[in-house]
């Protein structure tokens, strides 16, 4: 990283094509992003180009299927959207609706899990309970984050947010 400068550039991700040559880059990360956008599939498929031959691709957004936001889906068809803090949410997703958009751009799921560290006032205290039995049992004391990623990964339909790992098909 010293010797390499970072280069950044502002785009707007929905202006295709980016500024950017075929296959430059090893890793691309697109973090909360897609539920906001319009064509969500263009996006994928200017990621896949800009991706080199084993480039990864990472890509979270919130997981539709978890009760809370589909309990936050209901309520904003009965209240006023502008009062929401997720009305600029245009579109949902759950696995099944990642892997077929992914699959269209030419993207396959290498893998998937789940994280709710940040939201989920179920899921935190299971956490604390899972890290106080393996002190007490083990004397083994992982943090907050190592438990949530473990069980993020171990049940990821249950969690907030998905996260995948995509790579060229």
């Amino acid at each position: 990283a010293k010797n390499n400068p970072i280069n950044a550039l502002v785009h707007n991700v929905e202006e295709f094509p980016y500024p950017y040559e075929d296959h430059s880059f090893d890793a691309i990360t697109c973090s909360e992003v897609e539920e906001h956008v319009l064509d969500p599939i263009a996006i994928n498929r200017e990621v896949r180009r800009l991706l080199k031959r084993d480039g990864n691709f990472f890509l979270s957004t919130p997981q539709h299927t978890w009760i809370v936001n589909l309990l936050q889906g209901f309520q904003n068809l009965v209240y006023d959207h502008r009062m929401s803090h997720t009305y600029e949410h245009i579109r949902t997703y759950d696995f099944e609706s990642h892997k077929r958009n992914l699959a269209e751009a030419g993207l396959v799921i290498e893998e998937f899990y789940g994280s709710c560290g940040h939201f989920c006032g179920v899921i935190n205290p299971m956490a604390m309970g899972v890290i106080k039995m393996l002190q007490e049992k083990y004397n083994i004391s992982p943090t907050p984050a190592e438990v949530h990623l473990a069980m993020g990964r171990a049940h990821p339909a249950i969690q907030h947010t998905i996260f995948l790992r995509c790579k060229k098909v």
